[in-house]
């Protein structure tokens, strides 16, 4: 009763600070004088996974408008993705939960910028003053109730998969957009580290947690898929888990009889990460970046999703190799029809590696 009350009372507040925000700094954009033919890409609040999603929007834009510089606002966490991996040269770093202080200048820098691309479909104060700052020809984005929105994507693409939400304004740009696999970076050092330790034969990779506690497999629930992999007697796994998860999953299942069948290969680095997905056969996974990944790379998967995934067609697995699955997550194991289905997926996996050859970078 009294988190519901705080939650009200929190919306109340948000909700009033968007009014006003709304009053001091929204409005027309300039539409007269001298633009820099610029894109700017407001993704401070990105992650690994959506970051990959849109990857192959930069790549066709670099592709067919290299007229248009391409500039990413983004958190110092995905900065060398960016840098490295898709070849951003301008990068300016603001993470999302930062102040104030380096956006004016950030925002001086960018000036009159022909457009600026933020994707949040609920702009907060802070970024309508910033927009507002750079003064841009054109806004693109998906809060519709914004008229500085001049490109508004919200409505008209609403119910689309995330990848998708650009494509409109693309088109405008003249760009052919039939080309939409994932653009997944392969750097030369990280395959020559993943190759000193990545074992022979066929590997399947399995991550049992998401990024939020509602997206975790229960230990009992990854013993299930763990044993029904490992019925293929050629396969190794690889467990996709975060570092400081490792220790505790190594705990409960050192006593199992196929625990020498499971290696471990903990990362920080997000290209290390592509490659040892790209070193995989198949992929099972709960977390969405890997999922993602994998997509990218068009390797047969299974995706496990929570039952009440309430953004899954946004966000879902976007390849012909791919199965997409709902489970309880958390149990002490899977509900009976639950074990069935996964089961049969995996066996489907499985079943499409057979003959399958590394192909190098």
């Amino acid at each position: 009763m009294f988190k519901r009350f705080i939650d009200r009372a929190r919306l109340g507040r948000d909700l009033l600070r968007r009014r006003i925000a709304m009053w001091r700094w929204d409005g027309p954009n300039p539409s007269t004088g001298s633009f820099v033919d610029r894109v700017v890409f407001i993704r401070w609040d990105a992650k690994l996974g959506d970051a990959i999603v849109l990857s192959w929007v930069l790549r066709e834009l670099q592709r067919q408008r290299p007229d248009l510089e391409i500039t990413v606002i983004t958190s110092p966490a995905l900065e060398q993705l960016f840098r490295q991996g898709f070849g951003i040269e301008s990068i300016f770093l603001a993470g999302k939960k930062h102040g104030w202080g380096q956006l004016p200048q950030i925002a001086q820098a960018l000036h009159r910028s022909r457009y600026v691309v933020h994707l949040s479909e609920i702009w907060r104060p802070r970024e309508l003053r910033f927009v507002r700052l750079i003064k841009p020809q054109y806004v693109v984005g998906l809060d519709d109730d914004l008229q500085m929105i001049n490109v508004k994507l919200g409505q008209s693409t609403q119910g689309k998969h995330f990848s998708e939400r650009l494509v409109p304004w693309l088109k405008q740009l003249g760009l052919n957009t039939n080309q939409r696999q994932y653009w997944v970076p392969r750097l030369q050092q990280a395959v020559a580290n993943v190759a000193a330790y990545w074992p022979r034969g066929k590997v399947v990779g399995f991550c049992p947690y998401g990024a939020s506690k509602n997206r975790q497999l229960s230990i009992g629930e990854i013993r299930f898929v763990i044993q029904r992999v490992l019925l293929d007697q050629s396969v190794t796994i690889w467990m996709s888990v975060r570092p400081e998860r490792v220790l505790e999953l190594k705990h409960f299942l050192s006593q199992e009889p196929w625990s020498s069948r499971l290696f471990f290969a903990p990362t920080d680095d997000m290209f290390e990460l592509c490659e040892q997905v790209s070193r995989c056969n198949a992929v099972v996974s709960v977390d969405t970046a890997i999922v993602h990944i994998a997509s990218g790379l068009q390797k047969p998967l299974l995706a496990l999703y929570a039952l009440h995934h309430n953004q899954f067609l946004m966000w879902r697995a976007i390849n012909p190799e791919a199965v997409c699955q709902f489970v309880v997550m958390g149990s002490q194991t899977f509900e009976e029809q639950e074990a069935i289905d996964i089961k049969a997926n995996i066996s489907n996996v499985l079943n499409k590696i057979q003959g399958y050859k590394y192909v190098a970078a």
